[in-house]
């Protein structure tokens, strides 16, 4: 937070954003400070934040507009931009629905807002009836102000423009508990959130490039596909475990449950970061999960080991887990194939089978 004008309260700006704005001659004039109605201008030419009162979102989009009007010409990042504000407007997670309705009022107009310019005589919004050329700068400062620079209101995909401007977001974390290892340090365990995207695409990337425990050779969908995952991860009921030491995530178990005829069932995946293996991380993030399927309803649990990987087979089979088949060479990487064996646990007395 800093303030930019004695006039204004503390905005969520990072001290080095307004630093490099302050350097880059930008000033802010407030012409009435005992108001608070709003509007505001911003002069490129004279580098002039011109506010009409002391309004502090009339500050946050005016400030949004210095702040882009030299990187909106910096490569793809005005076309970049505009596809990210479409890909907003059908945005469905309840979290974004305030700049979701930002972005469709851009995206799509206002039909019941007049426009006497426009040609259908309400407002066609910022990509089509003329309005188009060059307004991807009131789009940037339109979601600014729109959430009030909250970034904790804005996707990934968006976001991604306004983090070197705003403050991080603060976040309403889920609970965690606090996990002693066997070599002292300790962990925080909880539910993943969507935004935690960044960190657990990191870790499962490292786990990957391994190439022994995982299907897939590295992480290659991105912190987007991993937000895009988790997203979705809530909209079937999953859930994801994940460990934490500090701001880093250092192990996961995830469970997602299955459809239709098998929705009874859920499928298992998990790692560890190789620096915190063969101190119980493993062990008690599956107990964990195993403890949060039962209460979610979940009968029975499935999952699927790389055959060479003994130590997590041990694992699964410390909880009760058994082999229910094997997929021969289902695993290849280059000119080496790998069987996956299929294992499964019951959660309660196995019921009988026709």
């Amino acid at each position: 937070m800093v303030v930019v004008h004695p006039a204004l309260p503390p905005l969520p700006i990072r001290p080095e954003a307004w630093e490099w704005l302050q350097r880059s001659g930008v000033r802010v004039v407030v012409r009435d400070p005992t108001s608070r109605r709003g509007g505001g201008y911003w002069w490129p030419d004279r580098k002039l934040v011109d506010l009409f009162t002391a309004q502090e979102e009339a500050a946050i989009h005016e400030l949004a507009h210095a702040w882009w009007h030299e990187r909106r010409l910096q490569g793809t990042n005005a076309a970049d931009l505009m596809v990210a504000c479409v890909k907003l407007s059908e945005e469905k997670h309840p979290r974004y629905a305030r700049a979701r309705e930002l972005a469709r009022h851009y995206v799509y107009g206002i039909p019941t807002q007049p426009d006497p310019q426009s040609p259908t005589g309400w407002w066609m919004g910022m990509f089509v009836g003329g309005n188009g050329g060059g307004l991807d700068w009131e789009v940037y400062a339109g979601l600014a102000s729109g959430v009030m620079g909250n970034l904790a209101l804005l996707p990934p995909y968006i976001r991604r423009f306004y983090e070197e401007l705003f403050d991080p977001p603060v976040r309403d974390l889920p609970p965690a508990e606090e996990i002693a290892l066997r070599d002292g340090r300790r962990v925080a365990v909880r539910l993943a959130d969507p935004d935690d995207a960044a960190a657990i695409w990191r870790l499962i990337d490292t786990v990957a490039r391994e190439r022994r425990y995982l299907r897939m050779p590295a992480a290659d969908w991105g912190v987007e596909g991993e937000w895009r995952w988790l997203v979705g991860l809530e909209e079937r009921g999953g859930f994801m475990l994940v460990a934490w030491d500090g701001d880093r995530a250092v192990g996961w178990v995830d469970i997602v449950p299955a459809a239709g005829l098998s929705r009874h069932t859920g499928e298992l995946g998990m790692g560890v970061h190789p620096d915190y293996r063969g101190v119980g991380l493993g062990t008690a993030l599956l107990a964990r999960a195993l403890d949060r399927a039962r209460a979610l309803g979940l009968e029975k649990i499935t999952l699927g080991v790389r055959a060479p990987n003994a130590v997590a087979r041990h694992l699964y089979e410390r909880f009760g887990f058994v082999v229910e088949g094997e997929f021969s060479g289902q695993i290849k990487d280059g000119a080496v194939y790998e069987n996956e064996v299929r294992m499964a646990l019951w959660l309660g007395d196995r019921p009988p089978l026709v």
